[in-house]
């Protein structure tokens, strides 16, 4: 955990030091499959507090460390969380495009109702919330860019989804 926490490491310029990416991700080399699923949470949650902070370089820093060291094998559950939180980041600093290509590669990583990996009631539901968000992250660029007339049949998708 100490590599993903030297994520958060900063320059004086508020960036994503360099030097603390390739550190954490020598020491990720390190860490086995039982703690990958680990390494993507924390590095998830990282983003999400950078991003509620403003800090935007960082959390695009660290959202594109936690995806390219993602072990999808190991973690696949997570992959998912990490094209949201870079599509919000995205939006955030309003990269329309570069929004809707995460959101794009968030609905190819999420799994489809019946795969064999599915193998519990908690990852059914998870896949289910990454459908419902996938529908309100779509809405949300819609609102922002004032297109309300294509917001209510996402919204509508996106509750059912998450009533499942």
């Amino acid at each position: 955990m100490v590599a993903v926490l030297g994520v958060a490491e900063y320059d004086r310029h508020e960036r994503a030091s360099g030097e603390a990416l390739e550190l954490a991700g020598e020491t990720l080399a390190g860490f086995g499959a039982d703690t990958a699923q680990s390494v993507a949470f924390r590095s998830a949650q990282l983003v999400e507090m950078h991003l509620l902070g403003g800090h935007l370089d960082a959390a695009e820093a660290i959202v594109g460390f936690g995806l390219e060291h993602l072990d999808r094998v190991a973690a696949w559950p997570m992959e998912p969380k990490l094209w949201h939180l870079r599509a919000e980041v995205a939006r955030a600093q309003r990269r329309w495009t570069d929004g809707e290509r995460c959101l794009a590669q968030m609905e190819r990583t999420i799994r489809p109702d019946g795969d064999p990996a599915l193998t519990s009631d908690e990852l059914r539901r998870q896949n289910h919330m990454y459908r419902a968000r996938l529908g309100t992250a779509r809405a949300q660029n819609f609102l922002e860019l004032g297109l309300l007339d294509r917001c209510a049949e996402l919204i509508a998708a996106a509750d059912i989804e998450a009533r499942k």
